[in-house]
């Protein structure tokens, strides 16, 4: 393919990828309907588009799949913001081929870019202030679920608050015939490792296994046989009482003949894998044993044949397991035993030198720390659902990523204050060919600002809209709710900045990658 071509079919993919998801953009964009005809999802994020998106040359699926990268990049790491960098990353691309067909070197303008990316990233931390009120608060679910019913963002509102700062939010979702939401707090530990296997699950039509008042066996060993817990089986068979095994690994065999009692019904008791490896693995199994009051069996000491003991067992409240995680509601005496065990692992934090070593005492001061956070979505149809689900997560991740890093005010007006201050550092610290990186990103990052223009009707009054705003100065920009120019402050019209700076990474490492194959 020749360089001319090259360009010809990249341009192509651009423009198809852009007006793919352009009109989904912002507070007032429209959804879009993806699938096939026993499949259809209506959803507004770029994500979920540009995964369904498939086209019929390999070089614009080439191109398809390094944009679908960095959306997807933007997704895991703040859970919001694809539809922009899908935008961004095409707009770099377009306004970088426009300067190449000038003869600049490709090289030189990757470089360029990439120092503007730094400049850009340590402004927008600058410009960044930490969230401090309810109002802010609303603001960002606000701009980041759109269109979702007031009492959906109530809802995220109340999950937020009471996770806490260490807690989870788990969100659990049923097709019914009404549309329902609801949030509840469930005080316990929580870890991703659920049933063995679905032959443990007392009714087929639940997807989850629950025990009240279950004694706990803990150890990171394998058990290889079914007699190393013979006395505890017949303990509780005789108690009638319900058994949850957490271990390093279980038998074949020994799975069989759980699982051939469960299915007779002669003894309640589901085995779970222990969660996590090595020194995580160890030490969350100890904290466990601690707050259910029982003991960890470790295979640093026990023999690898040893039979347990009834003594052994620790208890829990409540236990609900899943196909993938498991909750631990704990019994109000465990609330002692949390307590001290918080205590004691802020002390050894204190002295502790080791990075990994800090780092597992925090996760394991948190996992402690915080109650789960389930949020119950109910619509009377799978698309609906489906749509309901993405806006809570948005509005969740949104939050979760401001309290990280902070708000700025709205990023599409932001970056019109940021274009002057940008010219000026690229004055005096591009070099050469580096300058021209300014007039791509220039044009690009002001694109966004312009599809939303469209999005509002307002798309005539783009030029004045920026010419207004820059006399105006920080932090005034167009709502384009109410369609006003305002102190975007004052009126809590806010973005998340870790959001901001993760676009602005993840679109120009991609744009770099493609302009340094020309």
């Amino acid at each position: 393919m020749t360089n001319l071509n090259l360009e010809d079919n990249l341009k192509e993919a651009i423009d198809l990828l852009r007006s793919s998801v352009k009109a989904t953009l912002g507070p007032t964009g429209r959804n879009a309907i993806i699938g096939m005809s026993n499949n259809i999802k209506i959803v507004d994020d770029g994500a979920t588009i540009i995964k369904a998106l498939d086209f019929q040359k390999d070089f614009k699926n080439h191109v398809l799949e390094l944009v679908r990268q960095a959306s997807l990049k933007t997704d895991e790491v703040v859970g919001d913001g694809t539809t922009t960098t899908i935008i961004l990353t095409c707009t770099l691309l377009d306004e970088a081929l426009k300067v190449l067909a000038f003869g600049i070197n490709p090289l030189f303008l990757v470089v360029g870019l990439k120092k503007i990316t730094n400049f850009v990233t340590q402004k927008v931390k600058h410009f960044s202030f930490p969230i401090s009120s309810q109002s802010e608060v609303f603001s960002l679910l606000e701009t980041t679920m759109g269109n979702a019913s007031k009492d959906l963002k109530n809802g995220v509102y109340q999950a937020i608050v009471k996770k806490g700062k260490h807690g989870s939010i788990s969100i659990e979702e049923k097709q019914v015939n009404n549309n329902e939401f609801n949030v509840q707090v469930f005080e316990g530990l929580q870890f991703e490792k659920g049933y063995i296997s679905p032959y443990f699950l007392k009714n087929p039509e639940n997807s989850f296994i629950s025990l009240q008042n279950a004694f706990v066996l803990i150890t990171d060993t394998q058990i290889n046989d079914v007699n190393q817990i013979r006395k505890i089986l017949d303990h509780i068979k005789i108690n009638k009482q319900s058994l949850v095994l957490i271990a390093g690994g279980y038998d074949k065999a020994v799975l069989s003949t759980l699982i051939i009692n469960n299915l007779n019904e002669s003894i309640n008791v589901v085995p779970v894998k222990a969660p996590f490896f090595g020194l995580k693995q160890k030490t969350f199994l100890e904290d466990l044993a601690i707050v259910t009051c029982g003991n960890f069996l470790s295979s640093e000491i026990i023999k690898e044949e040893c039979f347990f003991e009834v003594e052994d067992l620790g208890r829990v409240k409540n236990i609900q397991i899943l196909k993938d995680r498991t909750n631990i509601s704990l019994l109000p005496s465990s609330k002692v035993s949390i307590q001290r065990r918080i205590l004691s692992l802020q002390r050894e934090l204190e002295v502790n030198d080791g990075v990994y070593e800090r780092d597992i005492l925090r996760q394991r001061i948190d996992l402690l720390s915080g109650g789960i956070v389930k949020i119950y979505l109910s619509a009377t149809t799978e698309s609906e659902l489906t749509y309901l689900k993405y806006k809570v997560e948005d509005g969740i991740n949104s939050l979760n990523t401001a309290f990280q890093e902070g708000v700025i005010i709205s990023s599409s007006n932001l970056v019109i204050h940021l274009i002057g201050i940008i010219q000026a550092w690229s004055v005096l610290n591009l070099v050469d060919d580096e300058i021209f990186a300014f007039r791509v990103f220039q044009s690009a990052f002001i694109y966004p600002f312009r599809e939303l223009c469209f999005n509002t009707n307002t798309a005539k009054h783009f030029s004045i809209l920026i010419d207004v705003i820059s006399e105006k100065g920080y932090p005034f920009g167009f709502d384009f709710k109410s369609l006003k120019i305002i102190n975007m402050k004052e009126n809590f019209i806010l973005d998340s900045s870790k959001m901001l700076r993760v676009i602005f990474q993840n679109s120009i490492s991609i744009v770099s990658s493609l302009l340094l194959s020309f």
